[in-house]
């Protein structure tokens, strides 16, 4: 039996050289900066994740931009009407409601 591509697989960064680059260093101090109790992953809750000692989950969307002010010229940051944003809470809620990963009913997608 072939299992089906879930959105995470579909949305992974690794894909992208720039951006796993710098989501990859993001990962490594977050993994340096772990207190006792706590763990990391890198893409498996999100592009990176965070499980603290008393069960807080903290997810990190990672983003890099090469884009610059043209006033300033200094790196743009990411604001309410870039495409960005909007792709990527497009694609939270397919990854929270992906039947391949077996979230088809509400309680399956709290969890």
């Amino acid at each position: 039996m072939v299992s089906a591509t879930t959105q995470a697989d579909i949305t992974s960064a690794d894909k992208t050289g720039i951006g796993f680059d710098y989501q990859y260093y993001f990962f490594l101090w977050k993994l340096l900066s772990l207190e006792i109790g706590q763990t990391v992953g890198l893409e498996c809750k999100d592009d990176v994740h965070t499980d603290l000692a008393d069960d807080v989950q903290i997810l990190y969307q990672v983003k890099h931009t090469i884009k610059t002010s043209e006033k300033t010229k200094k790196p743009s940051n990411l604001t309410t009407f870039d495409i960005d944003l909007w792709k990527t809470l497009s694609n939270w809620s397919k990854v929270i409601t992906d039947t391949n990963a077996s979230r088809s009913t509400q309680n399956e997608q709290i969890k």
